[in-house]
């Protein structure tokens, strides 16, 4: 009895561990897609300078868990907007 509930929890913490990487991974496409979509709008450098490891730094909180995909498209849009300024300011 007590092997069984081992392998239950076992198993149970397997599919978390899965639907946890799954949900990191529909958060990273779509903040892959939406910086390709907005190319010319200045989400190229996402386009062009993150790897997958840094995606997912980026769509992580500082307390280690996945932050929504509105939280994720606003950072991106405040992202986008202080390096237009800091460019506008150069010259």
């Amino acid at each position: 009895m007590t092997f069984k509930l081992y392998t239950d929890i076992v198993q149970m913490e397997q599919i978390l561990l899965e639907a946890r990487v799954k949900r990191w991974d529909v958060v990273i496409n779509k903040a892959k897609a939406f910086a390709e979509a907005n190319y010319d709008k200045g989400y190229d450098f996402f386009v062009e300078c993150y790897s997958d490891s840094e995606w997912k730094d980026y769509v992580t909180d500082d307390s280690g868990c996945l932050m929504t995909w509105g939280e994720v498209e606003k950072d991106m849009a405040s992202y986008v907007e202080i390096r237009a300024i800091k460019e506008s300011e150069q010259y």
